[in-house]
């Protein structure tokens, strides 16, 4: 009798608010492709795995550092955005007072899962170069990268009403909200968050705005 193939699991992380949920349905769908079933993956949202079956590969979307998770996991996706769009995109979505403080958790929060991700995404370059995000998420995933065009259409048509099962907050498939995106744009911040804020913010974390290549306009 031949062993069945062991499983595997891949965590598909990222701030909010900084195309998380983009980054878990890229991952999901070339997965699907690749797998000659495409029941043998089980993919989902972390609070809802208990629920999940364990199949051939696992697929879990979260936002919170975990190493019990990152210990069992074969493959760590994440992705991050410029801290001033994430604080206002929470603000939008979910009226989430932005603060420093808020900011501190996601810099942390970044740093940890950085420092174990097989790949890591920035949001900016993920919209301006989608073909080359998908390319270098295949190579991780160790799957053919082929189709790259069809893939980025079918993910980017994606939103709560898509098909799926659903609960009061997100599509159980595809995880997105209703409204799931307020802006989706860059220097979205500007004229929503004070200069007040912004300035302390930049002071606070100016290195790491610089080390990612983020132009600051009130520190120099």
């Amino acid at each position: 009798m031949a062993e069945s193939a062991p499983t595997r699991l891949v965590l598909s992380a990222g701030m909010k608010r900084s195309g998380s949920t983009w980054l878990f349905n890229a991952a999901r769908v070339l997965l699907e492709q690749q797998l000659e079933d495409a029941s043998g993956l089980s993919a989902g949202w972390i609070d809802d795995v208990q629920h999940l079956p364990r199949k051939q590969m696992n697929l879990w979307k979260l936002h919170e550092y975990d190493q019990d998770l990152v210990d069992q996991s074969d493959i760590i996706l994440f992705c991050f955005r410029d801290l001033r769009d994430v604080l206002a995109s929470q603000e939008r979505k979910f009226g989430s007072k932005p603060s420093l403080s808020s900011a501190k958790a996601l810099v942390d929060s970044h740093q940890a899962w950085q420092a174990e991700a097989d790949l890591t995404l920035k949001y900016e370059d993920m919209i301006s170069n989608t073909a080359q995000a998908l390319g270098d998420l295949a190579q991780v995933l160790n799957v053919t990268a082929a189709g790259l065009g069809d893939i980025e259409h079918e993910i980017t048509a994606l939103d709560f009403d898509s098909p799926g099962s659903k609960n009061e907050r997100y599509n159980l498939k595809n995880l997105y909200h209703r409204g799931h995106v307020t802006h989706g744009g860059i220097k979205t911040w500007q004229d929503q968050i004070s200069p007040e804020l912004i300035k302390s913010l930049e002071t606070e974390f100016r290195d790491w705005f610089l080390t990612h290549d983020y132009e600051l306009y009130f520190v120099d």
